[in-house]
């Protein structure tokens, strides 16, 4: 490697992790320091640094990655999902586990639909809109623990959820299932009523027409 005192660096928009994610600046990942079994945690890429006239360009892979470390310890209750806070912690990596989907915490931030977006036809921006989504707060994110890839690896974030007592799920699901049938017993015999009844008054009034008209 060149000598640190005259090393040229460049920087790079992407980088493919050795899970074949595409990884770019700004993505939130999943790392794992090296050599170590159990320490998994969240980071936020900011550079992806590659020295000039090292092997590693000729290969293009990234001689470093810089982050930012993040935490989850506080989760969001509308989602059960750990929220993502930035740190004052930094590191800098080698590779990286794998990317992670956030999404933005508009439960708590009360977003909504009042923003628009343009419909373009064949490239031309048109008068049409859109309703789209404002969020209030963007950087105020939650991770999504429910995404399939990667699994294996998200699951280290996962909130683990209260174990409902069976004996009670089973009572009330009965309950509930004993309430619809009456509900709906109920209402065939009250309907039954009333087409007897409606049956009741249309033979009455024939024949009372049949009276009136002898």
């Amino acid at each position: 490697m060149p000598d640190a005192g005259s090393c040229l660096c460049k920087t790079n928009d992407t980088v493919v992790l050795s899970n074949g994610d595409q990884c770019a600046l700004g993505q939130f990942v999943v790392v794992q320091p090296r050599g170590s079994l159990d320490l998994i945690y969240m980071a936020q890429v900011e550079e992806i640094l590659q020295v000039k006239g090292t092997p590693n360009e000729l290969t293009q892979l990234a001689d470093g990655i810089l982050v930012q470390l993040v935490s989850t310890s506080q989760h969001s209750d509308a989602y059960s999902m750990p929220r993502t806070i930035l740190t004052d912690g930094w590191g800098l990596l080698h590779d990286i586990m794998c990317t992670v989907n956030v999404q933005c915490n508009c439960n708590d931030n009360l977003c909504d639909t009042s923003g628009i977006r343009y419909v373009y036809q064949e490239r031309v921006r048109t008068d049409h809109t859109l309703p789209t989504v404002a969020h209030r707060h963007p950087s105020d994110l939650i991770l999504n623990t429910a995404q399939m890839r990667d699994a294996a690896h998200v699951q280290h974030f996962r909130i683990n959820l209260p174990i409902p007592d069976i004996e009670e799920v089973l009572t009330g699901s009965v309950a509930r299932e004993v309430d619809a049938r009456r509900s709906s017993t109920a209402q065939k015999a009250l309907s039954s009523l009333k087409n007897a009844g409606l049956g009741r008054h249309s033979q009455n009034a024939t024949s009372l027409g049949t009276v009136q008209a002898s």
